[in-house]
């Protein structure tokens, strides 16, 4: 219903601009679309401060919870690279070993 009446203000605003502006319809059709254009509008809110600042705080706590689990992550990367030059490490020794004892045994 409220959208109805916003058009038919509109359509009404253009309509007038049509008939007393010298019958120019490009003009009341420009003028309808910015009339409907500023009916649908939402004014400004007023926003509670505490509010306001509740928000802030959640979008920070979220922020550094990114950054933290971004850390984490990285750690946990080298963490994983380190043990698997380790393991690379020791299969090279062992297979240098193999190899010496079977130099050896010959």
């Amino acid at each position: 219903m409220k959208s109805f009446l916003k058009f038919f203000i509109s359509a009404l605003v253009g309509g007038l601009w049509f008939h007393f502006g010298g019958n120019d319809p490009s003009m009341a059709l420009v003028l309808f679309i910015i009339v409907l254009g500023i009916m649908f509008m939402k004014p400004i809110q007023y926003q509670d401060p505490n509010r306001r600042e509740e928000y802030m705080q959640k979008i920070r706590d979220s922020r550094e919870l990114k950054l933290s689990l971004e850390k984490e992550r990285l750690e946990e990367k080298k963490r994983i690279k380190k043990i698997k030059r380790e393991q690379e490490i020791k299969s090279k020794k062992d297979f240098e070993n193999k190899m010496k004892k079977r130099v050896k045994s010959r």
